[in-house]
């Protein structure tokens, strides 16, 4: 475990000397781990908590080129589920199925409704997790994801852009 933080540690240095962090990050891309973002996330809050700003805007900087290039390179369910999840409430969430256009329904069917699972592993994760003052707001958008997208899925079916069979071809069965 030690030699994994190491390696974030080091990741975050480089990324914070790079004159083009985004470049380093495609360039690291493997190293940009769940691990590499905790530990990112650590430095950042303890900057804040220090009220190093000038720390902290580095190293913000370098967390969003960090996220830009690994979000990039994420299957684009889990990439839009992603841009929900940060959503800052409904509105914004509602834009993004809007820039989703048609395209949206056969993503939120395709590879046997693979968004749906995910979404529903990750708010079983949330659930099991202990007590904590993230825990109830983060649940309640994930829910309210969950009937978005179901709501999006059936309307598209009805109106015949997705069959809802998880071929995700938009064509109707």
């Amino acid at each position: 475990m030690r030699q994994s933080q190491r390696r974030s540690t080091d990741l975050l240095a480089l990324l914070l000397d790079s004159r083009d962090p985004a470049a380093t990050a495609r360039e690291n891309l493997g190293a940009l781990s769940e691990e590499f973002f905790m530990t990112a996330g650590t430095f950042l809050t303890l900057a804040r908590k220090e009220g190093n700003a000038d720390v902290a805007t580095r190293l913000e900087r370098a967390l969003m080129a960090a996220w830009d290039v690994k979000q990039s390179s994420l299957r684009p369910e889990l990439q839009l589920l992603n841009r929900l999840v940060r959503a800052g409430g409904e509105p914004e969430r509602r834009q993004i199925y809007l820039e989703g256009g048609p395209s949206l329904p056969p993503l939120l069917s395709s590879d046997g409704r693979w968004f749906f699972r995910t979404l529903e592993r990750l708010t079983g994760d949330v659930e099991r997790q202990p007590p904590n003052p993230d825990k109830v707001p983060l649940l309640s958008k994930l829910k309210a994801i969950a009937r978005e997208a179901e709501a999006i899925e059936k309307q598209a079916t009805k109106k015949g852009f997705g069959n809802g069979n998880g071929n995700g071809n938009g064509k109707k069965a």
